[in-house]
């Protein structure tokens, strides 16, 4: 069981240095979007696409920073700094490695879910980026 943790703990940071890599890519990508489209005369339709766009990017922020946020609630480890020490004790020595493995599984399935779910929220707003570049090129 103790591998099986450790192989979990490994993917969790996996997952953080994935959503902290993807959370620093669209904020460079929204603030490029932002840089780009201010004071510029654009179409109407190349407006609306390039708006729909950074809104993709901006939900996709949002859940990433979802995923990258802690929760602390739960039965995992998170609970014992409300136990007294006895209660820490008799947890410890009563094998507590199930709940802590089903917590941090929990945690990591919840992170893979906001992860790709940012990733098709990317997906989509870079073709609709894409697409309002190709209104104002038309323009």
């Amino acid at each position: 069981m103790a591998h099986t943790v450790a192989a979990l703990q490994t993917d969790l940071a996996r997952t953080d240095g994935k959503a902290n890599l993807l959370l620093a890519l669209t904020g460079a990508a929204l603030v490029a979007v932002l840089t780009v489209a201010a004071g510029r005369q654009l179409p109407l339709p190349a407006k609306a696409s390039g708006a729909a766009g950074a809104a993709m990017l901006l939900a996709a922020t949002v859940l990433l920073l979802l995923a990258v946020r802690p929760v602390l609630a739960g039965g995992g480890w998170t609970s014992w700094s409300a136990l007294d020490p006895e209660e820490l004790r008799a947890r410890l020595v009563s094998g507590y490695e199930a709940e802590h493995l089903r917590f941090m599984a929990v945690l990591a399935t919840r992170k893979f879910r906001l992860i790709r779910a940012a990733v098709d929220c990317m997906l989509v707003g870079v073709v609709l980026l894409a697409v309002s570049a190709v209104l104002v090129g038309l323009d």
